[in-house]
Parts: structure tokens; C-alpha cells; sequence
């Protein structure tokens, strides 16, 4: 149901939030879109390669149904005081999804902590400890096994997808080449590069995420893709020349991942 697709979405990308029963509740981070100040995005259709839309919509609602909400409150009072502490915002530590899927697996290492969602390298080595030890300290108290099996399964599943599978996903997911970027600790270069991997599995990709990460002009935008469409979308150099050597390959890759991706489409 593409209903709950979308609620789903927007509960992990922090404009929504469940209340006590199980209502949804707007979060700060909502006020910018009801405003008209910034949009959603993210893809309600599966590709190929995720998951059916049944074992998804039953995984997420074993998940939402199940969770142990002392502990997720738990959480969440902490990645506040993390967030207050740094001056971030609360979803930039890890969303309610992330929080969620601990109180529902009750990880205790490093190892099954990675594959739940909204968990990349970059954020388990900053904050993995710490919400392990909070994991830990809860489960000893309350005589609680985490899901051993389950989370070994969900480990090897994630092991055994490529990584620009995975950023990919991420991407379609509403999570922008910036984030994936610090993310993994990689390059955007790189995020670009396993998009393109991912583009060219025969997946769409979503077309406003790459367009928000260019700072071109839409004139520079227009004269780079009739560039590329006579050219063809491998010829940087060509693209680099003739805009006068005044626009950077970091620019022009991404105006190629656009350009290719429409293709696709097309």
C-alpha cells in the first residue's frame, strides 16, 4: 500500500514520528515542507533488486508493531542530548527508524549494528559504542536476548549486497549524495561513481536528488546536457572545453549522472 509506503518514508527521513498510539505526529523538521519552503523526496516503488513490497511491508511492521518503546524513549533522549550537545539536528545522529530497528534486534556489537538502516561506517564508528553500551545496560536489566538469529541473518543479507546496491537504495530512499558521502567517508566522486553502477543494473534513480546537488545555473545545466546528448555522456574533457574550462568535473559528473539517468528513463 503506497500509504504506508509514504508514512514509512517520511518517518525515516524525520517529518513524521509515531506518538504513544501509534498516531503520527509532525516534527520540527516538517514545518519547512507545510510552509512550501522545502520538499520530499524519495521513491515509493521497489526495483528488481530490493526486496518484494510484501516481505518489505511485513518487515517494517514487525518492526513499527514490535519495537520496545521504553528503550527506543530511551534513545531518543539520548540522541537528543548528543544533538544539543553538538548543535546538530537529533535525525543527523540517526533517524527514528534506525532508533527503532535497535529496539527491536537489541544488537549488542558493532557487527549488528551495521546493517540496520540509516547505519553506515562513518556514523557506527562516532556513535556505535554508545548506543551499544545504552542496548547492552537496558537488555542486562530487563533480562532481554537480543535477536541473534534474526540479526545474523539480517548481517549476511547485508554483506551479500554490493555497495552501490546499498547506496543506491539509500539514495532512492530520499538520502542525498552529500549525506552518502560523509556517510561512508568516501568522495562524492565515488557516491556518483556507485550511482552510476546502480543506474546502469537497470535501476531509475531519482532525478530531483541529483539535480539538488549541482550549484549550476539552469542555463549551465541546459548547455552541458545538449553537450552531452550530441556528444555523448562520456565525453567530460569535450564538456570541460567548451564551457570554457569555468566549470569543475565535480559539476560536470554530476550533470552526467543526470543526463544518464534520464536516458534510462527515456
Amino acid at each position: 500500500d503506497q500509504w504506508e509506503q509514504l508514512s514509512r518514508l517520511l518517518i525515516r527521513q524525520d517529518y513524521l514520528s509515531k506518538g504513544e498510539h501509534a498516531e503520527l505526529k509532525l516534527e520540527d523538521k516538517s514545518h519547512a515542507v507545510l510552509k512550501g519552503d522545502e520538499n520530499v523526496f524519495g521513491t515509493l516503488d521497489r526495483t528488481s533488486t530490493a526486496m518484494s513490497t510484501e516481505e518489505a511491508s511485513r518487515v517494517a511492521t514487525e518492526v513499527e508493531a514490535k519495537y520496545d518503546e521504553e528503550l527506543f524513549e530511551i534513545l531518543r533522549k539520548e540522541r537528543k542530548k548528543m544533538a544539543d550537545e553538538n548543535g546538530i539536528p537529533p535525525y543527523t545522529i540517526f533517524p527514528d527508524t534506525t532508533l527503532m530497528e535497535m529496539a527491536y534486534y537489541y544488537p549488542k556489537d558493532k557487527e549488528h549494528l551495521l546493517p540496520l538502516y540509516g547505519v553506515g561506517d562513518v556514523k557506527l564508528k562516532k556513535y556505535g559504542s554508545l548506543f551499544i553500551g545504552i542496548i547492552k545496560k537496558y537488555t542486562k536489566e530487563h533480562n532481554i536476548e537480543a535477536k541473534e538469529e534474526t540479526l545474523q541473518k539480517k548481517a549476511e543479507e547485508f554483506e551479500s549486497v554490493e555497495t552501490y546496491v546499498q547506496i543506491g537504495k539509500a539514495f532512492n530512499d530520499g538520502q542525498s549524495i552529500e549525506h552518502l558521502s560523509e556517510e561512508h567517508g568516501v568522495k562524492e566522486v565515488t557516491i556518483l561513481n556507485h550511482l552510476k553502477d546502480y543506474l546502469k543494473d537497470g535501476n531509475d534513480l531519482r532525478i530531483e536528488g541529483i539535480t539538488e546537488a549541482t550549484s549550476l545555473s539552469l542555463r549551465q545545466q541546459d548547455e552541458i546536457i545538449k553537450i552531452f546528448d550530441e556528444k555523448g555522456s562520456h565525453m567530460l574533457k569535450v564538456v570541460y572545453d567548451r564551457m570554457n574550462k569555468k566549470i569543475g568535473y565535480d559539476q560536470i559528473r554530476i550533470m552526467q549522472l543526470y543526463f544518464m539517468a534520464n536516458e534510462e528513463k527515456g
